[in-house]
């Protein structure tokens, strides 16, 4: 892990998926194990294959078990929308219902 500190760039081969994302072999450190966990799943995107080369960023480490975790390059350049309307909370909008659901309303706001 000290040839892999946070902010190191690295790519490798997709191993195993799991519902909580996918275990990747690190090219160069073959005892390495990168983890790239789904925290939020970004619009338009499916977890890679298994197979399937990506690049990525470090942004963790777990010792206790030898993994690195990983953003993927492609998952990081889409923008996450939430924090534009944080300071939106407690103001009235305008906008369409698109769906009614047991849980409240989805509205598209302009």
């Amino acid at each position: 892990m000290r040839s892999l500190p946070v902010g190191t760039p690295v790519a490798g081969e997709v191993i195993g998926r799991q519902p909580f994302g996918v275990f990747l072999s690190v090219d160069g450190h073959p005892d390495a194990v990168g983890l790239a966990r789904v925290d939020r799943m970004p619009r338009r995107l499916e977890l890679p294959t298994v197979g399937q080369l990506v690049t990525g960023e470090v942004i963790w480490h777990a010792e206790h078990n030898h993994q690195v975790g990983i953003v993927l390059r492609e998952w990081a350049e889409h923008e996450d929308p939430l924090p534009r309307f944080v300071e939106r909370v407690g103001q009235v909008v305008t906008g369409r219902v698109t769906k009614i659901a047991s849980i409240g309303f989805f509205v598209r706001c302009g």
